[in-house]
């Protein structure tokens, strides 16, 4: 057989029988015929019957039903998205009838991907008290579901991977479909919770449940959920210890946007805090042990300085207790590696309360020119505060002239968003405004240039009309007029 199925007849006759034909050997065969399916199905999609839909379901169930699925095999992960694209394609009533078919259950981690691709894409139009039924089903499939990370089968570890992605996926869209039905499953999540505080299972799984509740809590729901579970089942210094780096980085990533929740929701903060300080005290520990902080450097430490970001919105007193608790030594004199990326990250408000006259010593001229590059990142920071700006930020200003291309886009990004340093600028540093009448390729300076316009244009748009009109005009020109003699009018401004 030559590989060319462009039959329908043909297809689905293939299809309907109980296996392959021996002459079709290679995958780019079975791919075209794939191919060639999903086209049929797609083509005439409302007028296609139950049978149909049924014909090319069994057909990718039935091959090598003997075995495990493959995730190497690239037909078989094919096969998966194409069962995927049928399932979604189906309207409710062929949902229904898909699901009573096939008796569609999840009876423990071994069922096979395709059970578990069946299962969620047929349970999204269930009504309320079965669509709970379901869900918790799921959950619990997702609970039991053993990891295989110290397996030597790859094929293992994909499968559970797989099915871990697929479980989470759905929830991820649940989040954004149906909140109030979430809400419902907490006392459910929790109980999970408590049957697997001393469980030594994959901790990727507890994460994804603590990331679960925590998007549906609020004032409201404080009752519902204890809260204090989410913060019994990790420890940080323990896992750096038995190097578990991805189930370390997963805990941190959970408590990074659980700060984040929390630092707009202050009164849950109070009424987690004892349980929070402590978790606090044990991330401060790891930052300042060079040991067990090398070890987890480059995969946590951006999410580890995020977290004491939102704490110094929230509990300043706190902050400054830990790190004079762990020797943590923001003065300019200090040698303290992490010194400069603390203050790119503490919120402005902790650092004109505690730190103020020792960041301007950092940003002293002879200290700035030595060193700017580290120093951009901390400008970034502190430029949304005005008084740092006017501060610490203005009397370096002229130093970043000789900045390549991308360092001042990066930090006109950053300062077209607030209206004190569009004053600056627009008195007295408009050389800064020099990239945006230059042509650019870059794909990451071209978001940086448009975003310093969408700024100039959008969000500060009267601000910088008012301010300073020919320049608005001569700008606008250039962004929406193409016009050559105002961007060399801009150009020359700039100078």
């Amino acid at each position: 057989m030559d590989g060319s199925f462009t039959n329908t007849n043909q297809v689905l006759e293939l299809f309907n029988s109980s296996t392959l034909p021996e002459d079709i050997t290679s995958q780019t065969q079975i791919t075209h015929l794939q191919n060639n399916a999903l086209l049929e199905l797609n083509t005439h999609l409302r007028n296609r019957d139950f049978d149909l839909f049924l014909s090319y379901l069994n057909r990718f169930l039935a091959i090598n039903s003997d075995i495990n699925w493959n995730l190497h095999n690239q037909f078989h992960v094919d096969s998966l998205e194409f069962i995927k694209i049928i399932l979604k394609n189906a309207n409710r009533d062929l949902k229904q009838r898909i699901k009573q078919h096939f008796n569609i259950k999840l009876s423990d981690e071994n069922s096979k991907l395709t059970d578990l691709v069946l299962f969620i894409e047929t349970i999204d139009f269930e009504d309320k008290v079965d669509l709970l039924d379901n869900d918790k089903q799921l959950l619990n499939y997702y609970c039991n579901l053993t990891e295989e990370y110290d397996h030597d089968d790859e094929y293992l570890k994909n499968v559970y991977l797989k099915k871990i992605s697929l479980v989470e996926d759905y929830f991820t869209s649940l989040k954004t479909s149906n909140k109030e039905h979430l809400i419902e499953l907490i006392p459910f999540i929790e109980q999970e919770f408590k049957e697997k505080l001393t469980d030594n299972d994959f901790i990727g799984k507890k994460c994804y449940l603590c990331s679960l509740s925590l998007y549906v809590i609020t004032k409201e729901y404080y009752e519902l959920f204890d809260l204090k579970l989410l913060f019994t089942s990790f420890n940080l210094s323990e896992l750096i210890n038995d190097y578990n780096i991805i189930e370390f980085n997963l805990a941190i990533q959970f408590y990074k946007q659980f700060f984040t929740t929390v630092s707009k929701r202050k009164s849950l903060y109070k009424f987690l805090k004892p349980e929070l300080s402590e978790v606090l005290s044990e991330i401060v520990k790891i930052l300042t042990d060079s040991k067990d902080f090398s070890i987890i450097e480059s995969y946590s430490k951006s999410y580890i300085f995020q977290i004491l970001s939102k704490i110094s919105t929230l509990d300043g007193k706190l902050l400054i207790t830990l790190f004079n608790e762990n020797g943590i030594n923001l003065k300019n004199d200090s040698d303290y590696k992490y010194m400069l990326e603390f203050y790119s990250f503490l919120d402005p408000s902790f650092i004109i309360k505690y730190y103020k006259q020792e960041l301007k010593k950092c940003f002293s001229i002879h200290n700035f020119s030595i060193n700017v590059y580290n120093h951009i990142p901390v400008l970034r920071n502190i430029c949304s505060n005005e008084e740092l700006w006017q501060f610490i930020a203005e009397p370096v200003l002229p130093i970043c002239k000789s900045l390549p291309m991308l360092e001042k886009l990066v930090l006109l990004e950053k300062f077209t968003q607030y209206e004190h340093c569009l004053t600056t600028l627009l008195k007295q540093e408009t050389w800064l405004f020099l990239p945006l009448s230059i042509e650019i390729s870059d794909e990451e300076l071209i978001l940086l240039k448009e975003n310093s316009l969408n700024n100039l244009l959008i969000k500060n748009g009267e601000f910088v009309r008012e301010t300073d009109p020919v320049f608005y005009k001569k700008l606008k020109a250039v962004v929406f007029g193409n016009d050559r003699e105002a961007k060399v009018s801009v150009a020359t401004m700039t100078k």
